[in-house]
């Protein structure tokens, strides 16, 4: 999703090449996550991706479930220009905000997100409009953060900013915490944690890139000035652990969540 959807991130080069680094660091736990996935409802029919990006997402849904068909939807048309670039028979992009209903694809097998609820408001109805669009013995699965934990006073730092900025515009860092485990009339079928860590160098690389996006966001904001300072005020100690190699660690605790319709 761009900034204009509530993406805090942004929606240029530098923040299509920040999604390449979250994706190596957090897609060996999602390719287990839908691996399992894939063992427990056999291969999708069709397979659709909420959030998609620039569609690196939307690959590893497809050879990890062995899925027929899969579709990846974004707000973000530069995006979505991107990830189709690379297209095959059995994947497809469309623009999409998933903050309006209804979604533009039905009867879906498999509907997944990874770090996308954290940027919509009321992610609970979120989830209760697209369980709409599944097929009987369809899965909705997300990937969402619990928690965060950095031992490294820069990280910690970005990730207050973050927290702050995603909370002023009605989002929340932590959604995963905060969904429910109960969507009628889908059922649980997987409610579990995994943590995925990053060494700092990593981490600051990664958090360096959010910040043009984090500061354009802040710019937004009636009240804006002291997060866009605090904003500004990350680069200089992020581009030091880069150029350091200083140690340190981040944790995300995500919460996989698979609520099946009957």
């Amino acid at each position: 999703m761009s900034a204009d959807y509530g993406y805090a991130f942004g929606d240029d080069e530098a923040a299509r090449r920040r999604l390449e680094l979250v994706d190596a660091v957090f897609s060996p736990t999602s390719r287990t996550f839908l691996a399992q996935l894939g063992e427990r409802y056999g291969a999708p029919q069709l397979a659709v991706d909420l959030g998609c990006g620039i569609g690196r997402t939307t690959r590893m849904l497809h050879e990890a479930t062995g899925a027929e068909r899969t579709v990846g939807l974004d707000a973000s048309g530069d995006a979505i220009h991107e990830a189709s670039r690379h297209t095959t028979g059995s994947l497809e992009f469309l623009t999409h905000d998933l903050s309006e209903d209804p979604l533009p694809i039905a009867h879906v097998d498999v509907l997944y997100g990874r770090l996308v609820l954290t940027h919509l408001a009321e992610p609970a109805a979120r989830l209760q409009a697209w369980s709409e669009h599944l097929a009987a013995g369809g899965v909705l699965a997300v990937e969402e953060i619990a928690a965060t934990d950095a031992d490294h006073p820069a990280l910690a730092d970005h990730l207050g900013v973050v927290a702050d900025l995603l909370a002023a515009s009605g989002r929340d860092l932590h959604a995963g915490a905060r969904l429910p485990s109960e969507v009628p009339p889908l059922r649980v079928a997987v409610d579990t944690t995994a943590e995925v860590r990053a060494d700092a160098p990593t981490a600051a690389r990664m958090f360096r890139m959010n910040l043009p996006g984090l500061a354009r966001s802040a710019g937004t904001l009636d009240d804006g000035g002291a997060l866009l300072a605090r904003v500004q005020a990350l680069d200089a100690p992020l581009g030091a652990v880069v150029e350091r190699d200083e140690a340190g660690t981040v944790t995300w605790t995500l919460r996989h969540l698979a609520l099946e319709r009957a």
